[in-house]
């Protein structure tokens, strides 16, 4: 099989995860990013390594796919196979380093045995020692 053949199956699982995610079937999501992530993964060993920003998007995605099939040793193989590439284009670069914090992130609360709900908060803070993502615990 092909980019062409793979890559369409995977957005085709991604879309039924959202539907049953939405449907309140998360069990059912997980399973359908699971093979979406394994179709888009198949599609990057295909793809063609000259076509940088192809490359790029698709690495993106798998490495979010397995994120959000909940396989956090998954998207950070793949994301770090991405960022090993040197000729990435950059905002790939800056999303597999999101998507690398985002696995550490949920791995540790699974571990712990958190979970959080869903939304966002929002928290601004500033200062010399802050940096996007993290400040020292003693500040925050």
């Amino acid at each position: 099989m092909t980019w062409m053949m793979h890559h369409p199956q995977s957005e085709q699982f991604a879309q039924a995860a959202e539907l049953a995610f939405k449907q309140g079937d998360v069990i059912r999501a997980i399973e359908l990013y699971w093979l979406a992530a394994e179709q888009e993964t198949l599609a990057l060993a295909d793809l063609d390594t000259s076509k940088k920003r192809t490359l790029g998007i698709t690495t993106v995605s798998a490495a979010s796919l397995w994120l959000k099939a909940h396989d956090y040793q998954q998207a950070q193989s793949v994301a770090y196979k991405g960022l090993a590439d040197s000729s990435l284009p950059a905002f790939a670069v800056k999303e597999l380093k999101e998507i690398v914090q985002a696995a550490w992130n949920q791995e540790s609360a699974t571990k712990a045995g958190l979970e959080f709900i869903g939304g966002e908060v929002l928290i601004s803070v500033s200062g010399g020692q802050v940096v996007r993502g993290g400040a020292p615990l003693d500040f925050i």
